[in-house]
């Protein structure tokens, strides 16, 4: 009776957990957002991450890309504070700053294409690396002292682009799809997509479903 009921409640949550999430859980640290196609891909991470919550988000911007118009929530937008660097001293200004208003209302710190300014700074390769690692040492000491959710992306594939990605704790990829984003980790990937007439599934979604429900049914038919 105990193993019955322990699979009736694995297959509720399971139920609710579908429902509910769409996209992957964010760890309190540096999450690497992988995707070839950038647009908006912020945005609807920070539409599924802020919207149930009334904390700010922080938005460094450096390729002047950040928009808040896709957020089409006013009070999510208003929420959501962006600083615009258009060179790499000014980047290593804007994250100095940012970082000085960070605290326990902060939900998310975003900082896409975090190297794009540096690399194409015209400074000296070692100028270069100095100023970037400074940089994102400060992120990186930041995130420590905070236990904060950042969201970062590379510009290439250079060497100061695999420190972010050697020092992530997350790597969440990215594919757009006719539906949606589709988001995926080691241990996550999309199920549903939510439409204008509650959400549409994938094959994935069906088979894990069915396979919760067969061994649910089976340990019915042994109680």
């Amino acid at each position: 009776m105990i193993e019955k009921q322990a699979h009736a409640k694995d297959l509720n949550s399971f139920q609710k957990k579908i429902v509910y999430q769409n996209s992957p859980d964010l760890v309190k640290g540096i999450n690497m957002v992988k995707s070839k196609n950038k647009e908006y891909v912020f945005q609807d991470l920070i539409i599924r991450k802020a919207s149930n919550s009334t904390k700010q988000v922080l938005w460094i911007d450096s390729t002047n890309k950040a928009s808040t118009y896709a957020l089409k929530s006013e009070e999510l937008m208003q929420r959501v504070y962006i600083s615009r660097a258009f060179t790499a001293f000014q980047h290593f200004k804007a994250v100095k700053q940012a970082l000085k208003h960070i605290n326990e209302d902060t939900e998310l710190l975003i900082i896409p294409e975090f190297t794009y300014l540096y690399l194409n700074s015209g400074m000296s390769e070692e100028e270069t690396e100095n100023l970037f690692t400074e940089s994102w040492n400060l992120v990186k000491k930041t995130v420590e002292e905070h236990g904060l959710n950042v969201l970062v992306s590379k510009t290439s594939n250079t060497y100061i682009d695999s420190i972010l990605e050697i020092e992530a704790d997350k790597t969440i990829k990215v594919q757009k799809t006719n539906t949606g984003d589709r988001f995926y980790t080691d241990k996550f990937d999309t199920l549903y997509y939510p439409d204008s007439n509650g959400f549409q599934t994938t094959i994935p979604f069906w088979k894990i479903r069915e396979k919760h429900a067969q061994n649910f049914v089976k340990i019915r038919n042994q109680g």
